[in-house]
């Protein structure tokens, strides 16, 4: 797979890849040769940033032989909490505001333990793909998401799936669907004294 990264004055390296090669292979790729730190760069296909780290490019580009990625480097503030959290979740807690609207900076907190998203700005708290990535890595997360979120059956699925007890945080409604309660109840036992 040939990938074109290009940033905003053109082209900036042209490199090849194995499919089965991950997202952090290509960012490595790029950064051996024009020496920006992998962790600096945010890769976009298009309109869409690839974010997860372990995902194949055979997963995001199956058929493609070629394909035109856009390099955007990170801010290095946004570098260094992103160091911090993802080996102490907890220094969330001191992380100005702004940090804790990056939805990269929190699920990186969140990959290690499944915590911290209790420390989310009040918009991703509010963000279904942010909530549904928190929920699947703690289902508790649900506690913080938004009102309308936790009325979203899909959102709570997800939560129960991953912990049952996770469905007290759902709306009223949701906690007597048959469906989620199963779920939950099947995840584990508990789960049933939130119904």
């Amino acid at each position: 797979l040939e990938l074109r990264v290009h940033g905003a004055g053109g082209l900036i390296c042209v490199v090849s890849v194995d499919l089965a090669s991950s997202l952090r292979d290509v960012k490595e790729a790029v950064e051996a040769m024009v020496g920006i730190p992998w962790r600096e760069q945010r890769l976009l296909a298009g309109a869409l940033e690839l974010r997860n780290p372990c995902q194949a490019m055979v997963d995001l580009f199956p058929s493609d032989d070629s394909v035109e990625l856009t390099l955007i480097r990170r801010d290095r503030e946004q570098v260094k909490w992103l160091e911090i959290v993802e080996k102490q979740w907890w220094q969330l807690n001191q992380a100005p505001r702004h940090i804790r609207a990056d939805p990269e900076v929190i699920l990186a907190a969140m990959s290690q333990t499944g915590h911290g998203f209790h420390y989310a700005a009040e918009e991703l708290q509010a963000d279904r793909e942010v909530v549904m990535a928190a929920v699947r890595q703690n289902g508790l997360a649900l506690h913080f998401a938004s009102e309308e979120l936790q009325s979203d059956s899909a959102v709570v699925l997800a939560a129960v799936e991953q912990n049952g007890v996770a469905l007290q945080h759902a709306a009223p409604e949701l906690q007597d669907d048959r469906e989620l309660v199963a779920v939950a109840v099947a995840q584990t036992g508990l789960g049933l004294q939130y119904v």
